[in-house]
């Protein structure tokens, strides 16, 4: 009896000491976006990319001994104000030590101060911030293209497809005033001709009085810088119109939801591009499957490579800080040597700016097809 109560008390003592240590506390990394409203599809390609790169980590051992990142996502709907809102919340609430935030421009210039002042290391694979050299970045790493970058693909439009008098219509933000005039300004360095230049209020679902007045215009070719959902409305209402002009995208409507929603319309738009599903590699195939899996069968576009794009390069910093400290984090970002999952170095230079390799590609039998390579050689940003 006396020896039985005895393996009662070890085994008690065994338990008791179980109970007491404490499980891995996870690292709270934030994911802000349009998670709904008119960018919901968009913004939530990011937001599932960055989960699939939390799995991935999290599958392969997770960070620091062992323990897991966690996503502590953030609706800012698409407005610049709720973006704030958000930031502040999973920093202040949530507790997360690095942030991906916060999709498009100005909603990412709003947030801008208040990121200096929580000082958490944040990155965005999607905002452009028209001008990186204009804003003292701190805590604020970009690996989206800038405007200026990606308006060599008129290169495209002049030299490959002979489209040299167009229209342009584009949202009235920051990323749709940015795009569009850098646009506009390398199509009159090569002997382009900007026949009209329209901005409307984000939201618009009717064109049609901007495409008749370009139809009257005789265009080669019609510009179109928006989100999916809004661009497949501008190119449906176009063929209804007959125009003949080319749709010429940007890299806005890159993705499953804009091909779908157009239909046939959509066949053989060129758009701009930093990510391909047909990059042969077997890190890109894991992702592009694992992707498919979380989103009933739809491929990953740049929006989803911005997400786990972003989660690995704070991952791989907090691995290198050996720490989840904030400042360490930055520091740590700031000194990058990461390859993402397209196949291109993120390095961030003095502005905490990375450039991407572009590419154009065209929409054939309902999937994007990568056609050509944009040179950016010897642009300043």
């Amino acid at each position: 009896m006396r020896r039985l109560w005895g393996v009662l008390l070890s085994a008690a003592f065994v338990i008791g000491t179980l109970q007491a240590v404490p499980a891995q506390e996870s690292i709270k990394i934030g994911v802000v976006g349009p998670h709904s409203g008119p960018a919901a599809y968009d913004g939530q390609s990011t937001l599932i990319g960055a989960q699939v790169a939390a799995d991935e980590i999290n599958a392969a051992g997770g960070l620091l001994g062992g323990r897991k990142i966690e996503i502590a996502a953030a609706d800012s709907r698409g407005i610049p104000a709720e973006s704030v809102s958000a930031y502040r919340k999973v920093v202040t609430q949530d507790k997360v030590v690095a942030v991906d935030c916060c999709w498009f421009s100005s909603s990412t210039i709003a947030t801008h101060p208040t990121i200096e002042e929580l000082k958490i290391p944040t990155t965005t694979g999607v905002a452009f911030l028209p001008d990186a050299k204009e804003t003292k970045l701190t805590y604020l790493f970009k690996f989206a293209q800038t405007p200026r970058l990606e308006s060599r693909f008129v290169d495209y439009w002049v030299k490959k497809l002979n489209v040299k008098r167009v229209a342009f219509l584009a949202r009235n933000d920051d990323w749709g005033r940015a795009t569009s005039g850098v646009y506009q300004a390398r199509l009159k360095e090569l002997g382009g001709t900007v026949l009209s230049s329209d901005y409307y209020t984000p939201g618009e679902k009717d064109f049609y009085s901007y495409l008749t007045k370009v139809k009257a215009l005789n265009p080669e070719g019609i510009n179109v810088v928006d989100i999916s959902a809004t661009a497949a409305t501008q190119v449906k209402q176009m063929a209804e119109l007959s125009l003949t002009a080319k749709p010429l995208g940007s890299d806005g409507p890159i993705t499953d939801a804009f091909i779908r929603l157009a239909g046939k319309v959509s066949e053989g738009i060129p758009l701009v591009v930093r990510y391909g599903v047909t990059l042969d590699t077997p890190r890109n195939k894991a992702f592009v499957s694992a992707f498919k899996a979380k989103r009933n069968g739809e491929e990953p576009d740049q929006y989803a490579q911005a997400g786990y794009d972003s989660i690995y390069l704070h991952a791989d910093a907090i691995r290198r800080a050996g720490s989840t400290d904030p400042a360490k984090i930055r520091a740590a970002l700031a000194k990058s040597e990461y390859v993402s999952v397209a196949g291109s170095p993120i390095r961030f230079d003095q502005n905490q700016q990375a450039t991407p390799k572009l590419y154009v590609a065209v929409i054939k039998s309902g999937k994007r097809v990568i056609v050509d390579e944009v040179d950016t050689s010897g642009v300043p940003y």
